[in-house]
Order: structure tokens, then sequence, then C-alpha cells
């Protein structure tokens, strides 16, 4: 089983084909990546539970994600093993996640007790996920197409989406309408 976990390519200095740029050895973890991309609250890190990679996991994870974005763009979504967290002895807690795809929030799963040290060993589990390309980046249109079908499949409603988010799907759901008729 693995966690699922939004992260930026350029904050781990590592391009779209995993190759390190910027001059940082290659076992380096650049600042920047954890101060952005691990950002905690109340010394607790967010993720989501993908049973499997597959492309239904993958979907619900990345569905989890995007239908809480404020406007329509790609993600790329980290993978580390649930048993590498484990290994290390972090606490994994279950709680109910913050997205409007309601059978979704059961997949969410906090790090917590988070501090320095194993802070640093969640940075090397995904820095490992992402050396061993357990990414997905997940175009922009390939995400309008999972929201505006989770929309269809009655997953999430769109009134539940954010503003400017919901415009550009009612835009597209709109146009896709005309386009039949």
């Amino acid at each position: 089983m693995h966690l699922g976990r939004k992260y930026s390519c350029a904050k781990w200095d590592i391009d779209s084909q995993n190759n390190v740029r910027s001059g940082f050895v290659a076992t380096a973890i650049p600042a920047d990546a954890i101060s952005t991309d691990l950002r905690t609250q109340n010394n607790t890190l967010s993720f989501w539970r993908c049973e499997k990679l597959d492309e239904e996991g993958i979907s619900n994870v990345v569905l989890a994600l995007i239908s809480n974005f404020e406007r329509l763009d790609k993600i790329d979504v980290v993978f580390p093993e649930r048993s590498g967290f484990e290994s290390d002895e972090q606490k994994l807690v279950q709680s109910k996640g913050d997205t409007p795809v309601a059978s979704l929030r059961d997949l969410h799963v906090d790090i917590v007790h988070l501090d320095y040290e194993s802070l640093g060993l969640v940075a090397k589990r995904i820095q490992k996920a992402i050396e061993s390309k357990q990414v997905e980046r997940i175009s922009k249109k390939r995400v309008r197409e999972l929201l505006i079908k989770a929309i269809q499949d009655d997953l999430v409603q769109l009134d539940k989406l954010k503003t400017s988010l919901r415009c550009k799907i009612e835009q597209e759901m709109i146009k896709r309408t005309q386009q039949v008729q």
C-alpha cells in the first residue's frame, strides 16, 4: 500500500524526467522541498491512502486532492510506500479528509507527532519514492476530465467545488452539452 501527497518537482530540484539539477548532489533534499511541500500543521502531515498503484487507486487520490483546488491546474503526486513510514516508527492516524468527495474522505491518513528528526525521515521516504518513479503527473486536461466524470458519476456535487474551479468545469460541461445538440 502507498500514501499519496501532492508535491512540486521544482522544489525537490528534480525535473519532469527525475533528473537532478541546480547543482545538488543526488542524495540532497533541498530545504525548499521541506519548507513548502512538507509544511505541517500541528506537527501533522496529510496523505491519502492508495491501496494499489493502479488507475483506480491513483485516480482516487488525485480526485481527493484536485476537488479541493482553487482553480483548474495540473498536479504532481508522489506515492511513498506506507510500510516505509511504519518501519521508521512514524505514527499514522486515519482521519476524515478535507475533500468534497464524501466517498474518499476515509482514505485520508495523517502522520502525527512530527518533529525535526521524523520530518527528515518523511522527506527521505518521499525522495526515495521520487527516485523510484512512484510519481504521477496529471495534466490540466486530465484533471478536468476526472472532475467532470466525478460530477457525472455523482461522486462530487458541482456546487461543492470552489468558485473558480466550479466555473471552469461548468463552462466545459456546457460547451460539451452544446456540441452534442
